[in-house]
């Protein structure tokens, strides 16, 4: 939606969400212990803004909907990745890793000054890695990666 106070600002565009309902394969098992490695939950403004130069606008992606897309599709457990437009900002996808925890693992986005306190409390919610994005934006790149990888030790 367009911002009535700066006419010159254009809205990113919009991206499709999620199928609302998804099952399983049909010519196969899934196995037990299947992950789905690549999802986002993706929370809406103003609680969890979105950043305000990035290349698509994404509808809500609860939590509670990816856990029942895993249920239907037969797999056992999930990667969250923090997705583009929420930046370095990881507070929904630590809220539904600290619900879930004993399906959900998460990739954290965060910045460079991240203080050892955050990345403590990122690493006991469930988050295993971090994510480099030279897509979409809001977060880190190629550019930054040698400064990034100090942070992983």
């Amino acid at each position: 939606m367009p911002d009535p106070m700066n006419p010159s600002v254009k809205e990113a565009p919009a991206c499709p969400g999620p199928q609302p309902h998804q099952s399983g394969p049909t010519r196969f098992k899934v196995p037990p212990g299947a992950v789905d490695t690549h999802a986002h939950v993706i929370g809406l403004p103003p609680d969890y803004p979105f950043m305000p130069e990035r290349s698509y606008t994404p509808p809500e992606a609860t939590a509670q909907s990816y856990i029942a897309m895993l249920d239907a599709t037969g797999m056992t457990y999930g990667v969250l990745t923090q997705v583009s437009v929420h930046g370095t900002d990881n507070r929904l996808m630590v809220d539904a890793l600290r619900a879930h925890r004993q399906r959900l693992r998460g990739i954290a986005v965060i910045p460079l000054d991240c203080p050892d306190a955050e990345k403590h409390a990122l690493k006991e919610a469930g988050v295993v890695g971090l994510r480099i994005n030279v897509l979409y934006g809001g977060g880190i790149g190629f550019d930054q990666v040698e400064s990034y990888a100090s942070l992983c030790r």
